[in-house]
Parts: structure tokens; sequence; C-alpha cells
């Protein structure tokens, strides 16, 4: 895919890349995505210094009009099945359909899906990943892009910007380099009432960045479903990632976050205060839940009592004690409307038929068994 309708600085850029000169707005660029770079490597197997350098090429180091406009950095059409927002502009043909994100994380994921879905990039994923060049070349193949230099215009920015380095990388040591040289080099940034530290851009207003989530404060009023209209279609998602249900009553002045929290806390470990659960220290902290309980040795269900200490960052060697009696938490009522199943004989078995029927609490089992011996699930 061609990048299109670049604006006169992202030309500028990329003529300063021609000339050996390091680019401001790459860098910055760089900067701003390589850990959700790495973190795209990790889950889906595409190296980092690629993502980052297709990103880079097809939206002119985010300053194209398609990536401004409409958070699209990989230039990537809407092709069949896209039932996402969309925008049309000229590329390889007059008024081509692209597709539309809320924001450029969202962007980076579907990059990462859009590979992992389509089988003319299966050859990719058998390379060695640190092989970018096999990589650059293979999209080119692959016909990712029309422009016969595409795999060469790759491998010059991961070269002259040094993106390999990234692909021996785990988000962990990325943070940890950044934390390091965060201490070396600059003054710790004032936090702000709530913690945050910088506004995270194309989320809207009121949506800042704790954590590296973009994460919102909850307002009077607000529900999980009131969030979810501000982020359209995304409501299974926003309570998977705070850890509620639909029903989930939401407390003014806490936090609530627009993407998957992280897998460490930014401090090592936190006091557990009265009234807490490992739900509210999970929502508090930006930490996943999931990882509090193996960090902590703990069951899901189980609460630290008052006073015990809570890692966020790596695992304890003991267990804390627990609290003596357990509390109901949004996290617990979320397990306990999933769907169970249950098994039931009927009253009059029939040996020359299969009895077991499956039943689906909430659902009609009317139909669970559609001929005799065959069981539908």
């Amino acid at each position: 895919m061609r990048r299109i309708l670049l604006v006169v600085v992202a030309f500028a850029a990329w003529f300063r890349v021609q000339a050996g000169e390091p680019s401001k707005a790459i860098l910055d660029y760089i900067e701003r995505y390589r850990y959700i770079a790495v973190e795209e490597m990790i889950n889906h197997g595409i190296p980092a210094s690629i993502t980052l350098a297709q990103g880079i090429l097809e939206s002119g180091a985010g300053q194209s009009e398609l990536a401004r406009q409409s958070n699209n950095h990989f230039g990537i059409k809407c092709h069949t099945g896209w039932t996402g927002d969309r925008v049309f502009y000229d590329d390889d043909a007059k008024g081509e359909c692209f597709r539309k994100y809320d924001n450029a994380e969202e962007s980076f994921h579907d990059h990462s899906y859009f590979l992992t879905s389509r089988t003319r990039y299966a050859e990719l994923f058998t390379l060695d990943p640190t092989d970018y060049k096999g990589w650059a070349k293979g999209l080119k193949k692959a016909g990712y892009a029309t422009n016969p230099e595409y795999a060469e215009r790759l491998i010059k920015i991961i070269e002259d910007y040094d993106l390999h380095i990234y692909d021996k990388l785990t988000p962990d040591q990325l943070l940890a380099m950044e934390d390091h040289k965060k201490m070396e080099t600059d003054p710790e940034p004032e936090p702000g009432p709530y913690g945050e530290v910088a506004e995270a851009k194309g989320y809207g207003k009121g949506v800042f960045y704790f954590n590296r989530i973009p994460t919102i404060i909850v307002q009077q009023g607000d529900t999980p479903e009131s969030i979810a209209e501000r982020h359209p279609g995304r409501l299974q998602q926003l309570l998977k990632y705070n850890d509620i249900t639909a029903s989930t009553r939401l407390e003014p002045g806490t936090k609530f976050y627009l993407q998957p929290k992280r897998n460490k806390g930014i401090n090592k470990v936190v006091t557990v205060k009265e009234g807490a659960t490992m739900w509210t220290i999970s929502r508090d902290e930006g930490v996943k839940l999931s990882r509090l309980y193996k960090y902590n040795r703990l069951e899901p269900g189980q609460e630290p009592a008052t006073g015990e200490v809570i890692f966020l960052r790596k695992k304890r060697d003991t267990a804390p004690a627990l609290q003596k009696s357990k509390k109901e938490t949004p996290a617990t009522r979320v397990q306990k409307e999933k769907p169970s199943t249950k098994v039931k004989e009927e009253a009059t078995p029939d040996p020359n038929k299969n009895n077991i029927i499956m039943e689906f609490e909430g659902e009609d089992s009317s139909d669970a068994v559609e001929d005799e011996g065959t069981i539908k699930v």
C-alpha cells in the first residue's frame, strides 16, 4: 500500500531520511509507538522493527492525512468483511475505501490481525523474528505494497534508526530501559490528582495515560454503557478491560481503562487499605487482576487482609494473610454471570438412546437434542 496524501512535513521528513539526517518526526514516532510495537511482536510474532518501519513509511511518521484524521497508520484498505468506520481517498484508484480507527493503538492491533489472518502472509511467520530483511522482502512479495522499492525503504528505515534492537526485547525489558533512562536524565513529572502524567492523544477530551494505559476518571452518573457510547462498539471490550459487567455500579473519581491493564504496576508494592480488595487494587494500580493473583499466590476470590503488602511487579515468596470473610466484588460477579453447564439424565433412561442433554443457564434447551443419540452443543 502506498502512502497517500502526505502533508509537506511528511515529505520533508522522508527526504531527510534519504539524506542521512535523523528526522525529529520519525524519532518522536518511534518514541511514542515502540512499546506497542514490541507488545504486538510478543503477542503475534511480527518483528517490532517491521511494525515501526511500516508505520513510519505508510503514515509519514504519523503526519499523513489518513493517519491524522482516521488513525490509520498502515494504509490498510477496507477489504471484504470490514464492518468498522471507513473513509475514502484516491490511492491506486480513485475513491478507495480505507479503514478508520478510534485511535492509533487500534490501528496497530488491526495491523497485526491483518497480517496474521491472511494466508498470503503465512510464510512470513516461518522466518526468524529477527530477520527484518526477510520480512521486508516477504511483505513486498505477498503484495502488501505496489511500490517496487517498498522492501528497500523498510530496510533503510530500520537500519537508519536501529529499529532492529526492538526485535530482541520484551515489553518489560523495554519498560525497564525507559525507566532507567528516565531516572538518569529526566526529573520526575508532577502527577495530576489521579496519578496522570500525560494526555492520551487521539482518545478525546479527558483521557490520559496511567501506567501507559489510556484512562478516564469516572464521573457522577457514568455507567459502562454511557462510557461505551463515547467509544462506539467497544462495550464488551471495556467490560473485559475493567473486570466488570454491564450492571456494575461505577464509583465516581475512580479510574476506568480504555485499553487492557498492564502486567506490572508503576510501583513495586502497595499496602492493603481498609475496604480494599484485589479488584480495587487492580483498578487503582492499572495491573491485570489475573497477574495480581499470580504475583501474590492467591486464588480468584481470595482477599488479602488490611495492612498486608501486595506485590505489583513480581511473584512473592509466600501468600499474604487473608480476610476472614469474603467480599463480593465486580470481578466475582463477572465469574457468577458467565454461562455454566449442567448435565442431567432423563427420568426414564432408554438404553438404546444417548440420554445426556447439555443445558445452558439462561437459554432454552428444548432443542438441545436434534435426533436420538445426537448431542447438539
